[in-house]
């Protein structure tokens, strides 16, 4: 049985313990112009930041104490629109997700793509975790316009320290489209992040700080001749916390930006006038289920 379908039975029979509503918005300006199709850096263009907007609504929570699901929607710049739901089931220190994707009107005639995302995970309380995860769209790029594919991938590894936990991790993100007969176009993301997750017991609060360096490409790849690519690179610092307002509400207010930019040439940087950021903002609600 199709893992959005349990999800759905186990609601539906009130046997989920504890629901998180997870509650994401916000805005962005890293990205580049989706309309393009030649490339900047060799038209002699510096790198013009495009407005894009970010969403999240989750729905996270407990079949039992071994097994747990979630059902997302996700807005993203490179990826563009997502719907996913998972099942995990524990085996002692391990974890397995997996389940299904969509991807969800994302230009063209192809209006639901599928695909299949799984992660394996572990975890020693109070020493160490870390998790390997991927996802693909099935199938492949045909030769109709408007197709197109989204993967991920992800390791990452962590461990506990007093009142802090740390997270080493390598994010991967590309979204391939074919928007002609004759032009493939395909944008990626490479991520390498330190997140520290600062507490404290018996306060409201958590405070959370990214530090990394990441690289933003796109590539034209035509049916015939040579592909051409784009590139922008930035270290890049973030900040977020979470409150506590009620028992049942918690706040999120985050924000992301590029301590320093540059283009891999031919590209050029942005210009020193330009400020690029990410903002979001949130709630997490937790819903009462199971005892």
């Amino acid at each position: 049985m199709a893992p959005g379908v349990l999800v759905f039975l186990a609601l539906l029979s009130g046997k989920a313990y504890t629901l998180d509503l997870h509650i994401l918005g916000g805005l962005g300006n890293l990205a580049f112009e989706p309309g393009l199709e030649a490339s900047l850096g060799a038209a002699g263009t510096r790198f013009n930041p495009h407005l894009f907007p970010l969403g999240l609504i989750s729905l996270e929570g407990k079949f039992s104490e071994l097994a747990d699901f979630a059902f997302t929607y996700e807005r993203d710049p490179l990826l563009q629109n997502r719907l996913l739901a998972s099942v995990g089931v524990h085996f002692g220190a391990a974890k397995l997700d997996f389940g299904p994707f969509i991807g969800l009107f994302n230009g063209g005639g192809q209006f639901l793509n599928p695909g299949v995302a799984a992660a394996l995970g572990f975890e020693f309380p109070g020493i160490l975790f870390g998790s390997l995860e991927a996802a693909s769209s099935i199938g492949s790029l045909a030769a109709l316009p408007g197709e197109y594919l989204q993967q991920t991938g992800e390791v990452s590894l962590g461990f506990w320290v007093p009142y802090v936990v740390c997270t080493l991790s390598v994010n991967t993100r590309a979204f391939t489209q074919r928007k002609s007969d004759t032009l493939l176009i395909k944008d990626e993301r490479t991520r390498y992040q330190f997140r520290a997750d600062v507490f404290t017991k018996n306060v409201p609060y958590t405070v959370y700080i990214d530090l990394g360096y990441q690289a933003v490409r796109r590539s034209y790849i035509p049916s015939v001749g040579a592909s051409a690519g784009d590139e922008l690179k930035s270290l890049y610092a973030g900040f977020e916390t979470s409150f506590r307002v009620h028992p049942a509400f918690r706040l999120l207010l985050g924000a992301e930006m590029p301590v320093y930019a540059w283009g891999d040439y031919p590209l050029k940087g942005p210009d020193r006038s330009v400020f690029l950021y990410e903002f979001r903002m949130g709630l997490i609600w937790t819903l009462p289920g199971k005892k």
